[in-house]
């Protein structure tokens, strides 16, 4: 289907109320374009508050340790 008949399907669907779904294959690739009026996402998880890890007080060995860690190295895997 091309995309004008595409969108005029969309436009259609949409005034009725009705989802449409347009899918194509092109071997292992593809795409999948889903299309409705509204939506609604409704979170049933309370809201939480999100965990601060940072150290504003970091112990001495803490502090040593980092410092003497070389980030100017240019080996990937010991960066």
């Amino acid at each position: 289907m091309v995309e004008d008949s595409m969108v005029k399907l969309d436009r259609i669907c949409r005034d009725a109320n009705v989802m449409v779904i347009f899918a194509r294959s092109y071997g292992l690739t593809g795409f999948v374009r889903i299309s409705v009026k509204e939506h609604a996402v409704i979170e049933s998880k309370p809201d939480h508050f999100l965990d601060d890890l940072r150290l504003n007080n970091p112990w001495p060995e803490l502090k040593k340790f980092t410092e003497s860690v070389n980030l100017d190295t240019t080996d990937p895997v010991a960066h």
